[in-house]
């Protein structure tokens, strides 16, 4: 929708809504004896209009991620809201902004008492993002995208949309009715960072960044829902029926280069996407009596999918192997799947008395999913295909099915025993079983001459997981000092998984890389799974409000996080994997100088680091599925260490120089340390002048500053945005 048409729809609103409160109060000029009270006609408006310009220098695809606005002008109608009490009981209220063509959204809801309510919704915005994901240090130093790569003048975003209506039928003495539509939408394209080893690089560089990945999204999704509430003999029962289809395309492409400089290989992948999910849902809630209280859910939910993927990697010569994989002219894949789950819930409340309260709930999921795909493959023989698709030289068939089994239970108890203290202790038990059933065949075709049309191959996989898990939270607020409120909450999660699997091989193909693959590359066309694991995870949070005179108030933090992740099973007992520490520490400060000056000051300083075993194997894929070797070259799942420590430091104050200026500062300073050596700093200044009681005219003033080290400083850059607002209530 464009910016003008957005305009005029905004505008004619207000008109109309203008006219709409003229002539009611013409009618209630006409009709005294009908005049309701003064009060029940007033209305409330608030108009904000901005007009700015962002000048950059450096790296505009970077600062449009940062900071989440476009460079060069930007302006229009940043909010806009009215509600108006209308005669019969009805209520309007109106809301939205108009920036740009991509940042528009208008809502619009008019409610009569005893009757109903009718809903419109429509949002449009854009999320900017940078194509840079690592410094990767080797030639051909291959660090970001640019705007030419993509075809765009603002670099990479995505375009979210929103449309929608709702009605409610809400008469008296009858049930409560609903029904709505949603359609969401995300246009765009993106980047993420290509995961592979890369060859010719110097030694203990197993793992690296080749190049970020350029993609591009079209995505759309349709929801309708009805639902139905009512009271019934004291049983408060809302039914909800909820149908959804998602659908779209995704494309991207990847290069492989050698640390020489050399493409060793080249992809392009299509997806299509059609799903469709149905959800029937009850919630009843019901006040047994005056200390307890149930509620009780149950939802079924069916999906299905039917996708299509097309893949074209070009490798060089046809039938030739380049870094582990066979030339590819082009791959076709069909995948339609169908799954169904149902979740049983019910959960009592206990309040004992005054000062406590317990809780008790029984969650269970039992699901199941089936899927079939076709894979065909052209030129994937040791051999030259011929490129033609009705005669594909290999066609894979997979199916698999998974059912699933999950109960929770939990139980919580509030306490206020202790002055002005509440306590809350929350446990959470979870079992789960999921058994998992895996198929795959391969046929070949003589689809040229050379080619060979006998062989077959085929495995199975067969496994079944189980994973447990215990939630412990507890949590305290405190206030038995008057000038002092704390809060504390410590949570403990114990996550264990264990995997028993049995994989059968019972015909291989012969002759064919693909299953006879060189050393090094064991793990090709095996599915793979963690076979163990323990995770532990400790998370401590504290957080003060002391207020230390009428002038003063501090407002310190500490937080605390550590997690464990070990595996055992497929590999030697290997123990730890890896270690996540976070601490982190904080202090506020608000203060009323005079009674014309306020200032506020936040600081935080956290350390992060990540303590990993780069040598672990972590998985299946590390073992060979036709001899039961471990492999010592193949490494996954395992990053190297990294310490993401930064500081943060934010400042606000206002002076008020008189009654109708205020003058306004704010600033935040940013820096990384550790791995990744960053700094980005902003400091803006403002002036409100409050022309009149209606009318306030804002104006301000910000420079934005980010430069980072550790990837050649390819990402600074210097920005200043001038912003001019007008802001009327009335």
């Amino acid at each position: 929708m464009k910016f003008e048409k957005v305009l005029v729809v905004l505008l004619a609103l207000f008109v109309v809504s203008g006219k709409l409160i003229a002539s009611e109060e013409k009618k209630e000029a006409k009709s005294p004896e009908q005049k309701k009270p003064e009060e029940s006609k007033k209305y409330t408006t608030t108009f904000e209009f901005k007009e700015q310009f962002t000048g950059v220098s450096g790296d505009d695809d970077k600062f449009r991620e940062l900071v989440q606005i476009k460079d060069g002008f930007l302006g229009g109608i940043s909010r806009f809201s009215m509600e108006k009490d209308l005669d019969n009981d009805m209520k309007l209220s109106i809301n939205g902004r108009a920036l740009d063509d991509s940042d528009v959204a208008l809502n619009l809801k008019v409610t009569k008492e005893n009757l109903g309510s009718v809903m419109f919704k429509t949002d449009t915005f854009r999320r900017y993002h940078d194509s840079t994901v690592i410094w990767y240090p080797y030639a051909p130093y291959k660090y970001e995208l640019n705007s030419d790569d993509y075809n765009s003048d603002y670099g990479l975003f995505y375009d979210r949309s929103l449309f929608g209506f709702e009605t409610s039928l809400e008469l008296p003495d009858l049930p409560k009715f609903v029904f709505g539509f949603e359609k969401g939408g995300k246009k765009g394209n993106g980047t993420y960072a290509v995961g592979g080893e890369v060859l010719d690089a110097p030694a203990n560089n197993w793992h690296a960044m080749i190049q970020p990945l350029f993609y591009e999204v079209n995505y759309d999704s349709y929801k309708y829902y009805f639902g139905i509430s009512k009271t019934v003999g004291g049983f408060d029962v809302n039914l909800r029926q909820t149908w959804e289809n998602f659908e779209g395309n995704r494309q991207h492409f990847e290069t492989g280069i050698k640390s020489t400089g050399a493409t060793f290989y080249k992809r392009e992948f299509v997806a299509l996407y059609d799903n469709n999910i149905a959800t029937t849902s009850l919630d009843v809630t019901r006040k047994m009596t005056d200390d307890i209280r149930l509620y009780f859910n149950f939802a079924y939910t069916t999906a299905e999918n039917r996708n299509s993927y097309d893949i074209n990697a070009n490798n060089g010569t046809s039938g030739t192997i380049a870094f582990g994989e066979h030339n590819l002219t082009y791959n076709d894949n069909e995948h339609s799947g169908d799954s169904s789950n149902y979740v049983f819930e019910v959960r009592p409340t206990w309040f004992i008395n005054e000062q406590l309260s317990a809780y008790f709930r029984l969650k269970y999921k039992n699901g199941k999913s089936d899927s079939n795909s076709t894979r065909k493959e052209e030129g994937r023989d040791d051999t030259a295909s011929d490129n033609n698709p009705a005669t594909s030289e290999e066609v894979w068939v997979f199916n698999s099915d998974s059912k699933e089994r999950t109960l929770r239970e939990s139980i919580g108890i509030t306490s206020t025993h202790l002055p002005k203290t509440r306590v809350n202790l929350d446990v959470d038990l979870e079992q789960s079983e999921v058994d998992y059933d895996q198929l795959a065949e391969v046929t070949v075709n003589a689809s040229a001459a050379g080619e060979s049309s006998t062989g077959k191959g085929n495995w199975q996989w067969d496994a079944t997981n189980k994973k447990d898990k215990i939630y412990t939270t507890i949590g305290v607020r405190s206030n038995i000092i008057d000038q002092v409120t704390g809060n504390l909450k410590y949570r403990r999660l114990m996550n264990k998984s264990d995997l028993s699997e049995d994989i059968d091989t019972a015909t291989l193909k012969t002759g064919d890389q693909e299953y006879t693959a060189p050393a090094g590359y064991e793990y090709l066309y095996f599915p793979g799974f963690i076979e163990k694991f323990t995770r532990p995870t400790d998370d401590f949070r504290l957080s003060l409000n002391v207020k230390a005179c009428n002038y003063a108030v501090v407002r310190p933090q500490y937080g605390y996080l550590k997690t464990k992740f070990k595996v055992e099973g497929q590999q030697d007992d290997i123990g730890k994997i890896a270690d996540y520490t976070s601490n982190s520490f904080g202090l506020g400060l608000d203060l009323t100088l005079v009674e014309q000056v306020f200032l506020s000051l936040n600081y935080t300083n956290t350390d992060n680091e990540t303590d990993t075993l780069a040598d672990g194997a972590t998985n299946s894929a590390g073992k060979n599925p036709y001899t039961g070797a471990k492999s010592t070259t193949t490494y996954s799942g395992a990053i190297e260490d990294f310490d993401g420590s930064y500081q943060v430091v934010d400042i606000y104050t206002s002076y008020a120089l008189r009654e109708s200026i205020l003058l306004r500062l704010n600033g935040n300073y940013a820096t990384g340390e550790g791995n990744f050596d960053t700094t980005f700093w902003s400091l803006g200044a403002g002036v409100d002048h409050k022309i009149s009681d209606t009318w306030t005219l804002s104006s301000s003033l910000t420079r934005y500053v980010y430069d980072e080290d550790d990837n050649a400083n390819i990402n600074n850059f210097i920005a200043n945005t001038i912003l001019v607002g007008l802001v009327g209530r009335f």
